[in-house]
């Protein structure tokens, strides 16, 4: 709960401590908290904004505010207006549900600042978008139409005492809206997000302290957004990185562009052969306990990851954005915007998280000037299965908590791709779901079984340790210690020499 949210629940708290306890019922002082509470509400709602998740708070500052002004001639303060006893006891009965509701309901869906974060840099963000004239639009039939996606860039700023941060929506009803449409759920169950601000200061200056800074470049998981790992990026860039964030137009469940465009999500490029892809899991999982046969299940784990045709087309259009990306960062590299020589090019990393992770070391198969791949849970779509040689990058591939044996079949599959993994660590606690900012935002999911129950604090930390050590080895060719930071953490474990 926010500070006046704090408030006002003491305010409508304090009143029912006076009729329980009999020490302080005639302190006067108290009759002024019938009134303050409903002062209080629209202050807080004007200064904080509403949620429907303080609803029952607001109602119950209503109620003692009416209590109050029947109250506010008698000699003792801390008695109802109600004669009858019972009626009296079931209005404090239910002032205590209110209560409690008014606590739950902010609890598991609260409006979280952003953790804080712990380099030594401010950080910046913009956005801007690519207009890749030389590829033809997928989703259109307009031949005419140019493969365009937005981009959100975090940085290294200058400090900005009074600078305003950045809230965590740009737009946030449509993108609110976005996401109700695709869970089913109504506009109010992501409306808290709309209150969340970051540690971001928009459009700051790019901070003057080095003369560049290495590029981090992500893409997010399917049907999501560019936004959806924002702690993280923070973080990244707080440490010296420049991290572009990709919104892949139409696969993103909403597309936001700097004029004001918003294009949704666009699913209909799910093609039939995305059923065979269920079907064989479900065949997998039916012959599990028929055979112990590690051949014949990993022939079926690679018929899943190959037969989506839909699938590997998406994963080729993700990859093609990456590659228009650091085609556009050149550019911008060179021209007169205020990343124009800020942009370490000989230092790029592309990563992402479970389709994004795939895209990733896709991106590292065909594109020599990625020089480092890390892969957050993703499966092995794309080229990798296709590529002649292993992927010569160094890559990091983080993983959730090992499940069943298809995980392991699945990242052993991963693993022979690669050259010479840098590290591949699990870690205990984390479940797929949980490596984005949305565990932050809807604890309420964690007791629906959702995701994991590591702390999103805790798994930040965890996952920014590793990842910072991995960049800074790959970019200054070094060695890191993964041993040591294992050893710092008692949830992960390294599952590479």
């Amino acid at each position: 709960m926010r500070f006046l949210e704090v408030l006002l629940f003491s305010l409508v708290l304090l009143p029912l401590l006076v009729r329980l306890i009999p020490r302080i019922r005639g302190l006067h002082f108290f009759r002024l908290l019938w009134f303050a509470a409903i002062i209080i509400t629209p202050v807080q709602i004007l200064l904080e904004g509403f949620r429907w998740q303080m609803t029952p708070l607001y109602f119950a500052a209503l109620l003692l505010a009416c209590v109050g002004i029947l109250q506010f001639r008698k000699e003792n303060p801390g008695d109802f207006i109600i004669r009858n006893k019972f009626v009296r006891h079931l209005f404090a009965a239910l002032l205590i549900v209110i209560l409690v509701a008014s606590f739950i309901f902010p609890a598991l869906l609260p409006v979280a600042r952003l953790p804080l974060p712990k380099g030594a840099y401010t950080v910046g963000t913009a956005s801007f978008e690519i207009n890749d004239i030389m590829r033809q639009e997928w989703m259109t039939s307009n031949p005419d139409d140019t493969r365009r996606f937005a981009v959100r860039v975090w940085y290294p700023a200058d400090a900005v005492e009074t600078a305003h941060t950045a809230p965590y929506w740009d737009r946030a009803g449509i993108t609110g809206k976005a996401y109700s449409q695709n869970a089913g759920m109504g506009s109010f169950w992501y409306s808290h997000l709309t209150l969340v601000a970051t540690n971001s200061i928009a459009n700051a200056d790019i901070s003057t302290i080095r003369d560049n800074y290495p590029v981090v470049i992500y893409s997010p998981s399917f049907y999501s957004l560019s936004t959806d790992n924002t702690m993280l990026f923070e973080e990244l860039a707080s440490n010296g990185y420049i991290v572009f964030s990709i919104n892949h137009t139409y696969e993103s469940i909403v597309s936001l562009f700097p004029d004001g465009e918003a294009i949704p999500g666009d699913l209909s490029y799910l093609s039939d052969s995305y059923p065979a892809h269920a079907d064989l899991e479900e065949q997998y999982y039916l012959d599990y306990a028929d055979t112990d046969l590690l051949e014949y299940k990993t022939s079926l784990i690679q018929k899943i990851l190959t037969v989506d045709e839909s699938t590997t087309a998406m994963i080729r259009i993700r990859t093609q954005d990456v590659v228009s990306l650091i085609d556009e960062l050149f550019l911008i590299n060179d021209g007169i915007t205020q990343f124009a020589g800020k942009l370490d090019l000989t230092k790029i990393c592309v990563m992402g998280w479970s389709f994004g992770g795939a895209t990733a070391l896709d991106a590292c198969v065909v594109d020599n000037r990625i020089q480092a791949g890390i892969n957050i849970d993703g499966w092995p779509y794309g080229e990798q299965f296709n590529a002649a040689e292993a992927i010569r990058q160094p890559v990091l591939l983080i993983r959730s908590e090992r499940r069943d044996e298809m995980e392991d079949i699945v990242s052993g599959l991963q693993l022979e791709k690669l050259d010479n993994p840098a590290c591949v660590v699990s870690i205990d606690g984390a479940w797929h779901e949980n490596f984005w900012d949305f565990p932050y935002f809807f604890p309420i999911y964690h007791y629906l079984g959702y995701w994991g129950p590591i702390n999103p604090n805790h798994l930040l930390a965890i996952e920014s340790a590793y990842i910072l050590a991995f960049l800074r080895a790959s970019f200054n060719d070094s060695s890191a210690d993964y041993a040591a930071i294992t050893a710092g953490y008692q949830e992960a474990e390294l599952l590479n020499p």
